[in-house]
């Protein structure tokens, strides 16, 4: 019989799944939801539906300025490379890199050049970029560390880097209000572990980047996260996408076939409650003149 933590099990792993994988910009990890999928626009419109309002409030804080050359890393549907595009104006530019750019070759602005590359094993041009952005990134790169050297490398002195990835909360951290489930709890942390240690993503790797933005030289680092609690109806219709996608790999772990299709039945009339968090991690490059303030901000931290 398909119990009730059976189908908590399945939605749990589904869920993050869904979340994590939707923008890729390099090779080598679990990819089931390609952007060559044919709903793979409308998939990438309710992420960003979802995500924009608390990256566009951190992108606000930054101040982007007319002129400036920034990098859209992982740029997947090109929301955030528009919005870019749009704040520095014809006399500044923007990079959107994606490892699967085909949507973003649609962009019509003109001070918009797309790159098709992926982050681990391609450089980016030295001392290039006002701003680097990248969200829902590192936490698939066990390079991580790698990855964001050569974001400061392509920075230009002072110039500004912001990194948001997806997250999860400690269990000391639930909410009763999100979940009132213990045992869901609990299962959700064993769940995501065992899926870190399947594969290359990381739940937990966004509290470690202002670690690594400190040591590759980055100063004035600080960081936000925002909580989230998605249940409405257009959170419901991105889920349900990501579940038909993501049919094809749950079959092929093992789930029968007609479980599935009742659980995303059951999802079409259920509103599931589940939680995590977007962290933000911002650090600027020292200027040249800023060697003693550099030295004074690493004593202090």
């Amino acid at each position: 019989m398909w119990s009730r933590l059976s189908t908590y099990r399945v939605l749990t792993i589904a869920l993050f799944l869904c979340l994590s994988l939707c923008r890729l910009s390099f090779a080598g990890s679990l990819y089931s939801l390609s952007n060559s999928w044919e709903h793979a626009r409308e998939r990438l419109t309710y992420l960003e539906n979802y995500s924009n309002p608390y990256t566009f409030e951190i992108l606000e804080k930054a101040d982007i300025q007319p002129g400036w050359h920034c990098l859209d890393a992982g740029a997947g549907l090109g929301g955030i490379t528009r919005w870019l595009a749009e704040k520095v104006g014809v006399e500044g530019s923007v990079d959107a890199l994606d490892i699967e750019p085909h949507f973003l070759r649609e962009i019509p602005d003109s001070n918009v050049n797309v790159l098709e590359q992926d982050l681990v094993t391609d450089d980016l041009s030295e001392a290039t970029y006002d701003f680097i952005f990248a969200r829902n990134v590192l936490m698939h790169i066990p390079e991580r560390e790698q990855v964001i050297q050569k974001f400061v490398h392509a920075l230009k002195p002072g110039g500004l880097l912001i990194t948001e990835d997806s997250a999860r909360l400690p269990l000391d951290a639930s909410i009763p209000d999100l979940s009132k489930d213990s045992a869901m709890n609990t299962m959700m942390h064993s769940i995501l572990t065992s899926l870190e240690q399947a594969t290359n993503i990381s739940f937990l790797s966004a509290y470690e980047s202002p670690k690594y933005f400190v040591k590759t030289g980055l100063v004035n680092v600080t960081g936000s996260a925002s909580a989230y609690f998605p249940a409405s109806s257009t959170d419901m219709a991105h889920m349900l996408l990501n579940f038909k996608q993501l049919k094809p790999v749950f079959i092929q772990a093992g789930y029968d076939e007609a479980v599935y299709d009742r659980l995303v039945q059951t999802i079409e009339q259920n509103t599931a409650h589940w939680r995590g968090a977007q962290v933000a991690t911002i650090g600027y490059k020292p200027a040249k003149t800023e060697t003693a303030n550099t030295v004074l901000y690493n004593l202090i931290h």
